[in-house]
């Protein structure tokens, strides 16, 4: 049996993700396949008793005159489902950035300057805590030695890659919110030239009948799509905003943290190397393409981070 104690932490963490996501992924596999073939089973009776009833359409009825494009539009469904709930679990407060970590970390390390054994411990309760604030400040601890500019370089480029890290994990709920609409629109350009084509093949006096039906048919692809996309696009935004708000929260620990083992003089000097050399890294980004739009990204973190909170001079 796997024993995820004999892992580090960052990579125990990783495995605990990846094992959320594949449970879930099959759970969501299983589930399609069960549903896929008991429609399946039932589309002909559905059919009938469709085409027989007078009370109306249902949803079972509306999904089966859809056509094949509503089962990658139902994917599109399961897969938002199950990105929103792996989401959900790894932005809680303790995966991100746990309240009571930084105070630990100062009773654990009290000063930059301790002993060996103190920087062990630190570094053992930072991998321990299993979040994004504990991944940041270990490489922070593991560069105090090396001054105020060199732990605020690390501490920022740290953070910036959680940032763009988090950003990315939302990237499912953007392309299911673009393409479910476009499938459903297929559908309906399919549903919409099947019609006209049964249109000619019938007589004048049914004809109307035949568009009619065929148009509302055709039309239940495009709903379904947005049906999917909006509660995706709603869901991207909300993590969005969490994601923000957990990149607010590390900026404040972050400070937090250089304030308490170094002083102003040493921040102030830092800051004003930092002022000296921050032009020449934004020279260096690409000026179009994927590079730009990658800039663009950083440039946005960086300001969000804002710069881990510039000290003043005393």
């Amino acid at each position: 049996m796997l024993n995820l104690d004999s892992f580090p932490a960052p990579a125990c963490g990783q495995i605990r993700r990846a094992a959320v996501v594949f449970v879930l992924t099959l759970a969501s596999a299983l589930s399609f396949i069960a549903c896929s073939t008991s429609l399946a089973q039932a589309q002909g009776a559905a059919a009938e008793e469709v085409a027989t009833a007078e009370s109306g359409e249902t949803v079972y009825s509306l999904l089966v005159k859809g056509g094949f494009l509503m089962w990658p539009i139902g994917l599109c469904s399961i897969v938002v489902l199950m990105f929103a709930i792996e989401r959900a679990v790894a932005l809680r407060r303790l995966r991100t950035v746990p309240p009571e970590l930084l105070d630990s970390l100062f009773e654990a390390l009290p000063a930059r300057e301790g002993s060996e054994e103190r920087h062990d411990e630190a570094i053992s309760l930072l991998e321990g805590s299993r979040s994004i604030l504990g991944d940041v400040l270990r490489t922070g601890v593991a560069r105090l030695a090396a001054g105020a500019h060199a732990t605020k370089i690390i501490l920022e480029e740290a953070a910036l890659k959680e940032a763009h890290r988090l950003h990315r994990k939302l990237r499912p709920f953007s392309v299911v919110e673009t393409l479910a609409p476009l499938l459903g629109l297929l559908g309906t350009v399919y549903g919409m030239i099947t019609c006209f084509e049964n249109a000619v093949s019938v007589d004048t006096a049914s004809r109307a009948q035949t568009l009619a039906s065929g148009i509302y048919a055709a039309l239940v692809t495009t709903a379904a799509g947005l049906t999917v996309a909006i509660p995706a696009k709603v869901l991207f935004h909300w993590f969005e905003s969490r994601v923000d708000r957990v990149i607010d929260a590390l900026e404040e620990r972050l400070q937090a943290f250089l304030d308490f083992y170094f002083d102003e003089a040493e921040l102030a000097t830092a800051t004003a190397d930092d002022d000296v050399t921050a032009p020449a890294r934004l020279a260096m980004a690409p000026a179009s393409g994927d590079g730009a739009r990658k800039a663009k990204r950083r440039e946005r973190d960086e300001l969000a981070l804002g710069g881990i909170e510039r000290t003043s001079e005393a």
